[in-house]
């Protein structure tokens, strides 16, 4: 819709104080209207909000007592300068001070006005790059700023129904350029001649009820737009005399439609957010400052079995199964900024029981932030708190298991590393447990490879390993264990490292070596039994054969020398007899031997040098050993000590051991003869070791047997070594030998180094 007219638009008012106090309020900063003796005599809303001061404080109030004192220079110096200037605007920056706190800082423009020495004030925020003078011609360029900052609609017409002015929001509103609008007399199309002449009608009442002269209250009417549409705006109207006498009317509306929109809006914000306060599975409760309940949601009803209206207006404490928790919790309120998150406490059901909850609440604030109450959310936490308590019982349970148990039990990680260590481990082991916690498992082993071996066996075999091993305790005593190592498993089924449950078997173990011991003990002793009834058999047997034997070589050998004795030198028979005399001989030192045998008698005990009675047996072989390519190795200690023995049994015992081991090696090899002393056993030790063909397993056992051999027949009685066992024996030593077919046998005699008594075993 456009308008035709070719009246030409006024000129503005020349008295602005009217234009001024109307549309102070609209503007976005603060507007003062200073005295010349800097005395306030206007202020508009915003001022008032950025000084911190109500609206009826300012008038007749120097603005030097509200800013800092120490600005107070700089300010009459910006004053001095704006009166200087008419028309200029000069501004600069100064620190205010609050009433109730801490001031603000605020940019300060002044402005000479012509009338009365006048001084306007805008105070606004400061912004970078805004100080300084700004150039202003006159009074009605401020206003015009006022006018495009306003955010209603401004309408200026005259009594005509011309409009004067028509603002940048009131384009916004309508639709209209100001420049189709301004000098038209359109205000009835726009309003309608009815609302028109009832505006112009009452701006001149005198009727106290119906509002100050010159101002209507405002108006809920119909206002057209470009379109053609009629749209609901909220209008206020003044009625403004210029110093001619000219009256013109301030028209200043608001669409009510972003009103209508907003109150929409708002009401769907309300409703939505009540639906989730409603439908909010948590308790949610509000107060007011006395405790007194403002508000108790559909959750509440369901957490506490209360409806809404048994407990609105009553204290919240009635909720509390000690209601000075209440109390407590608002002051720790105040120490936490105004809210405590997360707070576990107990309320009392209807039913009377009680109900866990978890709380979270905080101050309850109005539009002004001032605090009017608090707010509170809670969730029930009683199957939690049942849970945990369940759970906590199963571990004190099991932790009772544990730490009573006789057993040891230790966890690790998956580094190894000892987590927890169990009473049972501290008596076990005799270490505290805070010593050994984050402590490798591997430092508590004996063999620390061990310990990794069972790891990595538990890996493959992906079970338990039962397994009998040694640790060592804090005093660096061992202790024998039977394990039963584990992984150990979280709830999702990750391995989280191991268990180990032992038992302490030294005292098994210990038994069960002197059992060994004894049962060794046992046998030997039956075989000494056995081996003396066999001797003392065979001793018998081979007295009665030498006594027979020996009285016919008697004869033989008495015979033999007497007839030596008349034979001459040359008889050719002599030979002959010599050779019967020297057969005679070796059968009588065999039947001695079966004497000495049987009787083992004739044993003389002294201290001897044990080096030289093995020298003086490797000199008996010194001729045949150099024959058969065979090395003697000596390897003997030259501070052998003396011992209690018989030399001549003992150098029978060598040449024995010395004898056989050169058989074994078939003409070639090393035979090595070494003494020494074994301080731990207190004995000393004489070695025969070659390099034979050695000795099959099946024959050790019957190796010191009478008359066993295993030398072809002819070769030996095999009474070698069983006489020389004998001997030892008699010593209160003993023999031991080991054998590797092929590779040799080893022959080692053990003395004792204390005085001897010597002993009728046999």
């Amino acid at each position: 819709m456009a308008f035709q007219s070719d009246i030409a638009p006024p000129t503005v008012p020349a008295d602005y104080r009217q234009w001024f106090e109307i549309t102070a309020e609209l503007s976005n900063f603060g507007l003062l209207l200073l005295a010349e003796n800097g005395r306030i005599e206007f202020s508009n809303g915003k001022a008032s909000e950025f000084l911190g001061r109500r609206a009826e404080e300012l008038p007749g109030r120097s603005f030097e007592t509200l800013i800092a004192e120490s600005d107070g220079p700089e300010f009459k110096a910006l004053l001095s300068r704006a009166r200087n200037a008419p028309g200029a605007r000069v501004a600069d920056v100064f620190e205010t001070s609050g009433a109730t706190g801490p001031g603000l800082s605020l940019e300060v423009s002044l402005m000479a006005v012509e009338t009365g020495g006048r001084v306007l004030a805008e105070l606004r925020p400061p912004a970078p790059g805004r100080t300084g003078e700004t150039p202003l011609s006159s009074s009605a360029l401020f206003l015009e700023e006022i006018l495009a900052h306003s955010t209603e609609g401004i309408i200026v017409a005259d009594l005509t129904g011309r409009i004067i002015r028509f603002n940048q929001s009131a384009f916004q509103i309508l639709g209209w350029p100001e420049d189709e609008v301004v000098g038209r007399m359109i205000l009835s199309d726009l309003l309608g001649p009815t609302v028109v002449h009832d505006v112009f009608a009452r701006l001149d009442w005198d009727d106290p009820r119906d509002g100050p002269p010159g101002l209507l209250n405002p108006l809920d009417v119909m206002i057209m737009g470009k379109s053609g549409e009629r749209l609901p705006v909220n209008l206020k109207a003044s009625s403004v005399k210029a110093a001619g006498g000219e009256t013109a009317v301030v028209l200043l509306f608001t669409d009510l439609r972003l009103r209508a929109a907003m109150a929409r809006a708002l009401k769907e914000t309300r409703d939505y957010l009540n639906n989730v306060l409603e439908n909010a599975f948590d308790m949610i409760i509000t107060t007011d400052l006395d405790t007194h309940i403002v508000s108790f949601n559909r959750g509440g009803e369901r957490m506490l079995g209360y409806s809404r209206d048994e407990v609105i207006g009553r204290s919240v404490e009635m909720l509390y199964v000690d209601p000075n928790e209440r109390r407590s919790l608002l002051r720790r309120m105040e120490h936490f900024d105004g809210a405590v998150t997360n707070y576990e406490t107990r309320l009392r059901h209807k039913n009377g029981n009680n109900v866990d909850i978890s709380l979270t609440i905080s101050y309850l604030t109005d539009n002004q932030g001032k605090v009017v109450g608090t707010v509170g959310i809670s969730k029930d936490i009683t199957a939690r708190k049942k849970a945990e308590a369940e759970l906590q019982a199963t571990k004190d349970y099991l932790n009772a298991i544990m730490e009573n148990t006789t057993d040891m039990i230790i966890t690790t990680d998956l580094d190894k590393r000892i987590v927890s260590f169990n009473r049972g481990a501290e008596k076990m082991l005799g270490y505290p447990r805070d010593s050994v916690i984050g402590v490798p498992i591997e430092d508590l082993y004996v063999d620390p490879g061990e310990r990794q071996m069972l790891a990595r066996y538990l890996d493959e075999e992906e079970q338990s390993v039962n397994y009998e091993t040694q640790l060592v305790g804090r005093d660096g005593r061992v202790v024998d264990i039977d394990l039963t190592l584990s992984h150990l498993f979280n709830k999702w089924g990750e391995r989280i490292g191991t268990v180990g449950i032992s038992k302490d078997i030294t005292e098994k173990k210990r038994v069960e070596a002197e059992l060994e011991e004894k049962k060794a003990e046992l046998e030997e002793a039956q075989l000494l039994i056995m081996h003396a009834e066999k001797m003392a058999s065979l001793g018998k047997l081979a007295t009665s054969v030498a006594h027979e034997i020996n009285n016919p070589l008697g004869g033989i050998l008495l015979f033999c020398e007497m007839i030596l004795e008349d034979l001459p030198e040359e008889d050719e028979n002599r030979s002959d007899l010599l050779q019967i005399r020297e057969q005679t001989l070796r059968c009588r030192e065999i039947v001695k031997g079966l004497l000495e045998f049987g009787r083992m008698t004739g044993t003389h005990f002294t201290f001897i040098d044990l080096n030289r009675t093995v020298e003086q047996g490797i000199a008996l072989f010194a001729n045949q050993v150099i024959f058969q390519n065979i090395v003697v190795k000596r390897v003997l200690d030259p501070d052998l000590p003396q011992i209690l023995g018989d030399s001549s049994q003992l150098n029978q015992v060598f040449t024995n051991l010395i004898t056989n081991a050169v058989d074994a090696m078939d003409s070639q090899g090393e035979l090595t003869i070494r003494t020494r002393v074994d301080e731990e056993s207190e004995e000393v030790l004489i070695e025969f070791s070659d390099t034979g063909h050695g000795i099959d397993p099946d024959v050790l056992p019957r190796l010191f047997e009478p008359f066993f051999t295993t030398k072809p027949v002819g070769q030996g009685l095999g009474l070698g070594l069983s006489n020389s066992y004998a001997i030892v024996k008699r010593h209160n030593g003993r023999i031991e030998v080991e054998s590797e077919l092929g590779r040799g046998a080893s022959f080692t005699i053990h003395l004792p180094l204390e005085a001897l008594e010597v002993s009728d075993e046999i």
